[in-house]
């Protein structure tokens, strides 16, 4: 079952639950969850493999195996208790070719009322710091779910960057001039730093979490926090299209291929290697990430696809991924 098909049979039978779902929509839960995959609500949910409950596995001898509670027979609590006696076996079966998986229990979020999508804007490189730690927390007490980190002063996708920014970037000695990046923000009064977080409840609530949050923002000077859209749920087809984030919502789509480098035609075209090393979820390690790249790509003479406004893939729960993308060629190993 794909998770256009799940979605579908959620919407027809009028179900009080909410998909978590990874982008683009078009694989399946059980696929996705033992290729360790994320989604876009709160933590708990987006760990796809976490938020699993029971298996069903065919063995290499034939064999059936049922994890936890689904080793009784009939067991009504097959989904609702991961665990049962002894060793907690479910980890072999993600990532491996121990069995083949042909049932898997998730624990699913209750569909909200309300939805509410909120800016975060900030001004200085530095105020990724305490912003970071406030998120984590407002995160970790399932106040907001995922927060979506980028920078404005990053180009739209497609298009060069400022030539002055770009100059920038290798002014001193090879590396950024952090103040002139700084300044140039300032004086173009583009914000160094926004971040898009989904709150999810009743109306009510969302407002009241929405009042807290600017209050935990206060610290830093100059925080501009705002209402980018709202919703209750359920969304007619018009709503739905307008949605900035489909995923927070669990709509599975395939938009992604509309963005960045899936939309275009690199050359040469076999395909990507990924370096993605996983960093605390900490603003300090973030920006030191930063600097360890732009350092390396410096001693290699090589033009640095990583910037003092690059920003952290925030799917994990408690981590950050710093995803780093080559195009290779199966040809041409100078290339490579």
């Amino acid at each position: 079952m794909s998770y256009f098909d799940l979605y579908e049979y959620v919407e027809k039978n009028n179900l009080n639950v909410f998909l978590d779902i990874p982008d683009p929509g078009w694989g399946s839960p059980l696929g996705n969850a033992l290729d360790h995959g994320w989604g876009y609500s709160y933590g708990m949910y987006r760990d796809h493999f976490g938020s699993h409950c029971g298996m069903e596995v065919v063995l290499a001898n034939g064999e059936i195996l049922r994890t936890g509670m689904g080793a009784l027979p009939k067991a009504k609590t097959f989904a609702e208790n991961k665990y049962g006696y002894g060793p907690y076996v479910d980890g072999l079966f993600s990532q491996s070719n121990f069995g083949i998986v042909t049932k898997m229990g998730f624990w699913m979020m209750p569909k909200p009322e309300h939805y509410m999508l909120l800016s975060i804007k900030m001004k200085k490189r530095e105020d990724l710091i305490p912003a970071v730690e406030i998120l984590n927390y407002l995160e970790d007490s399932f106040i907001v779910g995922w927060p979506q980190y980028f920078s404005p002063l990053n180009p739209p996708y497609g298009k060069p960057m400022n030539a002055e920014l770009k100059g920038y970037l290798t002014s001193k000695n090879g590396l950024p001039d952090m103040d002139k990046i700084q300044n140039y923000a300032l004086k173009n009064k583009i914000p160094y730093w926004n971040i898009d977080v989904s709150v999810y409840g009743c109306k009510e609530v969302c407002y009241a979490n929405l009042e807290y949050i600017k209050q935990r923002f206060k610290i830093i000077e100059g925080v501009d926090i705002s209402i980018v859209q709202e919703f209750s749920l359920p969304l007619n087809l018009k709503q739905k299209k307008q949605l900035k984030h489909k995923v927070t919502l669990g709509i599975p789509n395939m938009e992604i291929f509309w963005l960045s480098t899936r939309g275009e035609v690199l050359e040469p075209s076999d395909g990507y290697v990924w370096f993605s090393p996983i960093i605390p979820r900490d603003g300090k390690e973030l920006l030191k990430c930063q600097e360890v790249y732009m350092n390396l790509f410096r001693e290699f003479e090589e033009e640095s696809p990583i910037t003092p406004f690059s920003h952290p893939r925030s799917w994990m729960y408690r981590a950050f991924c710093f995803m780093l993308a080559f195009n290779n060629s199966r040809t041409d190993k100078a290339h490579n």
